[in-house]
């Protein structure tokens, strides 16, 4: 049946075990599924567009957490060694099979590395910093024992975005975070940190470490305080600067000039092969 010149064309029913789902004028409607794709895709063009990679590189496949400060564990380690051999144990072994044979004994090893917290300075002016950190992160973030806060004017903590998920995902997760490329206030994020999460966080076996250019719109009088009562608190506190490696670096900065009083150590982390070294840098 064809339809009259100048009247609209019938539309088609669905078919039967169609899943579309149709408005009150026959049109696709929006459901949650493709409302969240489009802001899925949206997020993720943003990200694009800020020049965020969506594939990791392969110098990142190389990266390895600090080891220390290693701290008790119910769950036991087998260390291959020669000091961790359990001889007496092998040698009945070998006793049983009346020579030297597999399997050898291993001694438990009840430690594990400590926690590690990244306070990630996402300001403008570490704008440009961001796709060579993100790979990085994304490799530490799959230890359950390292947690990563992005911070500017305000602080959240970024750690679930990096996880259970490919890294292609992992800039369009990041993209609806707020804090991105506002001011930076370094005292009121590190107080505001210890405050919501320090209980969870902070022990005798925590290293903390501030990636920022020091570059800080807060006072400097809360900057000390803050660091002041995070220092005692944990096993380690360092500050990564992206342009330490710089020739005639100095950290002239407030803030940096603060942070100098109560930091253990300041390493640079402004190129791959700092962030590759980094592991053995912070001992």
């Amino acid at each position: 049946m064809t339809a009259e010149r100048g009247s609209p064309l019938p539309k088609a029913s669905p078919q039967k075990g169609s899943q579309s789902v149709l408005d009150d004028q026959g049109n696709g409607a929006d459901t949650p599924e493709r409302i969240g794709r489009r802001a899925s895709l949206a997020t993720v063009g943003r990200a694009q567009a800020q020049g965020w990679p969506v594939r990791i590189p392969a110098w990142a496949h190389g990266i390895g957490r600090p080891e220390d400060p290693l701290r008790r564990s119910r769950i036991p380690v087998l260390k291959a060694g020669r000091h961790s051999l359990d001889w007496p144990k092998t040698r009945s072994s070998w006793a049983r099979h009346g020579e030297p044979w597999w399997p050898l004994y291993w001694r438990p090893y009840f430690r594990r590395p400590g926690r590690v917290v990244v306070l990630w300075d996402v300001s403008g002016s570490m704008a440009t910093y961001v796709p060579l950190y993100l790979p990085w992160l994304y490799r530490w973030a799959q230890s359950p024992d390292v947690g990563i806060f992005a911070f500017g004017t305000r602080i959240a903590e970024v750690t679930g975005r990096f996880q259970d998920r490919p890294f292609a995902e992992v800039a369009g997760a990041l993209a609806s975070v707020d804090v991105f490329g506002a001011g930076t206030a370094i005292g009121e994020a590190v107080a505001m940190w210890q405050h919501q999460w320090g209980p969870r966080w902070l022990s005798a076996s925590t290293s903390v470490l501030i990636v920022s250019d020091g570059w800080d719109v807060g006072a400097p009088e809360l900057l000390a305080a803050s660091l002041s009562r995070l220092r005692p608190r944990v096993y380690h506190l360092a500050w990564i600067h992206p342009l330490m490696a710089t020739p005639g670096f100095e950290p002239k900065t407030r803030a940096l000039r603060v942070a100098t009083r109560f930091i253990d150590k300041m390493v640079p982390g402004g190129t791959p092969q700092a962030l590759l070294e980094l592991s053995q840098r912070l001992r």
